[in-house]
C-alpha cells in the first residue's frame, strides 16, 4: 500500500508521517512475498545515492528480520525517521548513508531508536 505523499528522508532524522492502513492512494506490486503490514514510502534526499534516488519507492516489511548490511527505516525517540543501511559491530549499532558525500555513520549505540522495517524492494513510478 502506498500514499503518494508518504516519504522517508534519506538524510538526517526528520518528522515521521503516519497514515491509517486504509488511507492509501495506490498499491505497489511486489515480486517479493510480504506480510500484511508491509507498506511503501518514497525516498526523499541524497544520502542513499546512487543506489536509491529521490522519488524511488521503497517497499518496507516491518515483520522481516534484519541484520547487519540490510537497508532499514529507523525511528528515533522523537518519532523522526530516516532511511539508512544498518550495521552492527559487536555491541555497537550504526545507521550508515551509502553516499560518501553525506557524512559518517550515525552511532546509535545507547540511543533511543528502533528499526521499524526492513526495505525488501524498490521501484520507480513515473
Amino acid at each position: 500500500m502506498f500514499r503518494n505523499d508518504a516519504f522517508v528522508p534519506a538524510g538526517s532524522f526528520s518528522d515521521a508521517v503516519e497514515f491509517p492502513p486504509d488511507d492509501v492512494d495506490e498499491c505497489v506490486e511486489c515480486s517479493t512475498p510480504m506480510s500484511a503490514e508491509a507498506f511503501a514510502l518514497r525516498v526523499r534526499g541524497p544520502s542513499m545515492e546512487p543506489e536509491f534516488r529521490a522519488g524511488e519507492i521503497l517497499v518496507v516489511d516491518p515483520n522481516r528480520q534484519y541484520e547487519s548490511g540490510d537497508f532499514v527505516i529507523a525511528k528515533n525517540g522523537d518519532d523522526e525517521t530516516t532511511f539508512k543501511q544498518y550495521h552492527r559491530d559487536g555491541d555497537r549499532h550504526f545507521l550508515t548513508p551509502i553516499n560518501s558525500d553525506w557524512g559518517k555513520p550515525m552511532d546509535m549505540t545507547g540511543k533511543d531508536w528502533r528499526v521499524i522495517g526492513r526495505v525488501v524492494e524498490k521501484t520507480k513510478k513515473y
